[in-house]
């Protein structure tokens, strides 16, 4: 692997402090009409950026799409250009576009740069740009659409003069110097400059723009075309959609001639004819199924009005707006069009009664509270711990055997990922073991420029390696279509027509063996009963035949890669015959279950014997007590398994704790993946909390029941802390005598607050009545002491058990189920052996002096608080210290729970 050594910060001032006297000397030469762009890259704004550490040249030998700077060749059609000048990137993602000029353009008052490098950065997803002739420097703030009307000043971030290169020299290099980027000076500076919650980001104005498509689309359908049924409709409205979309991105990609699209809504006659004789053509062209005219005529003898294709043709260009921030397809990354796609497609058009059509979210999603998009940095992590796994070290002809699917696909981004993955794979491969020269240049995986893949290599990857199914016919649709465009990465008008004329090749393949529609947890097996289901309720069902979808896998044991982000769904959401199904074929879907970990289950059965699984899923089956058979599944059919949490801030909008884990498969292991830890909790006998205690809700008594004064102290969880009773509310006599039926109000209990990153606990002496929100730990007689009790629940070693073997990984507060706290391991107290009992017996009296402590701070002089305070601090060390020699740990386990 290849090193640079980068610029310094001094070496970089003085590079630059060069540059800007080259310039002074020669100021009138580069500022003349006759001094052009390419020269100003060259002699200034590569050498510029070098100076910043930046590997202009890609020294580093590294593949097209991964180099620090990607460096396009200016290419201008019509009125615009398709490609911003440069892109920086780092190993984490995309960093900042750049937009190259002429010194003779002016930057400070020239509106046309600025919406530029603005339309460049908000295409391509990034919140920041620059545009710069040397001789300036302006930064722009691109997280929002451009108007017509906005100048160069407009979303202006930073000017500079090249007069202020040296002055600000500090900025410069702490916010773009390669160095700084990479540890996040950019993310930083957009914090500071940028307001978020403000961003226009193109997924979401591209999704506006399908659904008012879909929606003007689907009215006019339903209007003109009596004769379809709601499916039809969707069917028709979604192809159609598709359709216009791969031709307009095939447009800003050089495949297809520019403005096209826009001609046709311009033209005279028949628009969606004029339309359909593209579509034929694209056909020939392509050999997607997108434009497969043979298996469907739905579309062929459609009756749409002029005005609804030609607004829509329009949309695609912003044609109203003079094409000022219209969609640039040669930005926009595939994965960003998916991520639109997915949310489109958990809607669904329903036709009333009356024969008007509308647009519902689909009722999957309204009981999953919405559709989920994998982030990229999530996908390429699972990626390539399954797939980089599973080809490593092997051959191209090696790889080409290996299977990668995706049972839940949506609009196919884990699919991407791994087709991408496996792109890079192979062109790095042949870069590195150049293949020898054939006389038929078929043969030849390399293009002519020897950069990129053919694309008769391509579509053989795509066909080999790439597999997905989804229940939603839609999102199959989407997948292909992505997955295509995908394909068409860096092919030309001029490469296809070669396919086309020399090797008789339609530069795409027909995608419907590798990716199909169905339910993959239903089988065929499902009419082995007469259920009497309407054709209608079947379609939905949808059951999928494995061995009759992928029969050549099916023998050969399965799958080598099964990825994705299954379903989070719950049981009680599905339809009775899908889940007396589940409840019959799946040794999981017991009592209450999410439907992700049936699809663990299902990815089990179809993944072949040391094959590589890697799914994002909600991380409470870690630790819950209702997922242990889930984790039992695991280990059993698991030869290694690597688990890492996320938090709850992967998903967008949606505060839900998830976490990745990667499997080798393998029969009959016995390692507990889920518990590597748990040997801490017992090197001593241990009994369950439940066995010495009765364990107990509060009651559900509601918060307009209570009151800051009244006759009886009831509490919720919020009015504890650790050894505290922090506040105290009332009921009424009458609530009283209503609510407190049970006897599970004693005093001397322990209470122990639901929610919360560790154990509230504290000790009652009073039987106060309490809420839901708090559970009783009433001990019986003759075992161990509230004290006790309290000081494990208080203490690091507990906190430890806590955030290892209950919390998931979340910013916002877990729950401790009722069956969490009965299991929890107390440690077995034998009061004969004069040992165990001086252990028990020092904690207890710990305890007593804590609260006897903490009871001082109330009435304690301020001139004495620090030091009562340093008291409190030592005590709770000894506790502490008390509960680590009741488990006999010895300094690193302590070091191991101390630093968690």
């Amino acid at each position: 692997m290849k090193t640079l050594q980068r610029p310094t910060k001094t070496e970089a001032y003085d590079t630059i402090k060069i540059l800007i006297d080259k310039y002074e000397a020669q100021k009138t030469v580069f500022l003349s009409a006759n001094y052009n762009e390419a020269r100003t890259r060259q002699d200034f704004i590569d050498r510029f950026f070098e100076a910043l550490g930046w590997d202009m040249h890609n020294k580093l030998d590294e593949l097209e799409n991964h180099r620090e700077v990607i460096v396009e060749d200016k290419l201008k059609i019509g009125k615009t250009t398709k490609s911003p000048d440069y892109l920086f990137q780092t190993h984490q993602g995309k960093a900042f576009y750049v937009e190259a000029k002429k010194p003779a353009i002016h930057l400070k008052t020239a509106p046309e740069p600025a919406r530029q490098i603005r339309e460049y950065g908000w295409n391509g997803d990034s919140p920041i740009g620059i545009a710069t002739n040397f001789a300036e420097l302006a930064i722009y703030d691109c997280t929002q659409t451009i108007k017509k009307t906005d100048g160069a000043m407009t979303k202006r971030l930073a000017y500079l003069a090249y007069t202020d290169y040296l002055a600000k020299f500090d900025f410069l290099w702490e916010k773009f110097a390669y160095e700084n980027v990479v540890k996040g000076s950019v993310t930083a500076f957009i914090g500071e400059k940028i307001n978020l919650k403000l961003a226009e980001p193109v997924n979401e104005v591209f999704l506006a723009c399908l659904n008012k498509w879909r929606e003007y689309l689907a009215t006019n359908v339903a209007q003109r075309n009596k004769q379809l049924e709601e499916e039809e409709i969707n069917f028709a409205v979604q192809l159609l959609i598709d359709r216009m979309v791969f031709l307009r991105v095939c447009e800003d990609r050089n495949v297809e001639p520019n403005e096209q699209l826009l001609q046709i809504a311009k033209s005279k006659g028949d628009t969606y004819q004029n339309l359909f004789e593209l579509f034929k053509t694209a056909d020939q062209k392509y050999n997607s199924g997108i434009f497969d005219l043979k298996r469907e005529s739905i579309t062929q003898n459609l009756d749409l009005d002029n005005k609804v294709i030609k607004n829509i043709l329009k949309d695609l260009y912003n044609e109203d707006n003079d094409g000022v921030g219209r969609f640039n397809f040669a930005v926009i990354p595939i994965e960003i069009l998916g991520y639109a796609y997915e949310q489109f497609l958990g809607k669904v058009i329903v036709l009333q009664k009356t024969g008007k059509a509308v647009i519902e979210d689909k009722p999957e999603v309204r009981k999953a509270g919405g559709v989920y998009y994998t982030p990229s940095y999530i996908v390429k992590y699972i990626v390539a711990e399954t797939v980089g796994k599973a080809i490593e070290g092997k051959t191209p002809e090696e790889v080409s055997a290996i299977s990668v699917l995706d049972p839940s696909c949506g609009s196919g981004s884990f699919l991407i990922g791994a087709y991408q993955f496996l792109l890079d794979w192979h062109l790095r491969y042949h870069l590195q073991n150049p293949p020898k020269i054939h006389k038929h240049k078929k043969e030849n995986p390399l293009s002519p420029d020897g950069k990129h893949l053919t694309s008769i290599e391509k579509k053989r990857i795509l066909l080999n390696n790439i597999y997905g199914v989804d229940i939603d016919k839609q999102a199959v649709e989407v997948t292909k279509l992505s997955l295509l465009l995908k394909a068409l990465e860096n092919e030309t008008d001029a490469s296809i027509k070669t396919s086309l004329q020399i090797f008789n090749e339609r530069v795409l393949p027909t995608m419907d063996s590798n990716v199909q529609s169905g339910n993959s947890l239903i089988g065929a097996d499902f009419y082995d009963q007469e259920l009497g289901l309407t054709p209608k309720e079947e379609r939905k069902i949808n059951i999928f035949d494995w061995e009759d979808g992928f029969p050549n896998i099916c023998k050969q044991g399965g799958f080598d890669c099964v990825i994705g982000n299954p379903p989070y769904v719950r049981t009680t959401t599905i339809d009775a015959n899908s889940a007396n199904y589940f409840a019959e074929k799946y040794k999981l879907a017991t009592k209450q279950f999410d439907l992700y970990n049936i699809f663990i289950e299902k990815a089990f059965k179809i993944l072949k014997k040391e094959g590589y699984f890697g799914y994002i899923v909600p991380s409470l089956f870690l630790k819950g007590v209702q997922y242990t058979d889930l984790r039992q599944l695991i280990n059993h059919n698991s030869a290694s398994c690597q688990i890492k949490e996320f938090g709850d801030k992967v998903f967008r909008d949606v505060s839900m704790p998830t976490c990745v884990f990667l499997i080798t498969k393998g029969a009959g292991n016995t390692i507990d993946f889920f518990a590597l830890n748990k040997h801490l909790f017992t090197k001593v006998p241990t009994i369950q909390l439940s066995s010495i205690s009765k364990i107990t809700r509060g009651l559900e008594i509601g918060r307009d029941k209570l009151f800051k004064a009244g006759h009886k102290k009831c509490i919720t969880g919020g009015d504890i802390d650790s050894y505290k009773i922090k506040s105290v509310q009332y009921i009424d006599n009458q609530t009283y005598t209503e609510f407190n039926k049970s006897n599970i109000f004693e005093p001397d209990r322990v209470l122990v607050r639901e929610t919360g990153g560790k154990f509230y606990s504290t000790i009652d002496k009073e039987g106060i009545m309490t809420t839901r929100s708090i559970y009783n730990v009433s001990l019986v007689q003759d075992t161990i002491s509230t004290e006790f009790l309290q000081g494990l629940l208080g203490s690091k070693m507990y906190e430890f058990y806590f955030k290892e073997f209950i919390a998931p990984e979340t910013n916002i507060f877990p729950k401790i189920r009722i069956a969490q706290l009965k299991e929890l391991p107390v440690p077995k107290i034998n009061f004969k052996d004069k040992e165990s009992k001086v252990k028990h017996d020092n904690l207890s009296e710990l305890v007593k002096k804590q609260y006897k402590l903490l009871e001082k701070l109330s009435t304690e002089l301020e001139t004495g608080l620090d030091q009562l305070k340093r008291r409190i601090r030592v005590n709770e060390r000894n506790i502490n210290q008390a509960v680590y020699e009741l488990y006999n740990l010895i300094q690193s386990e302590i070091d191991l729970i101390e630093n968690a």
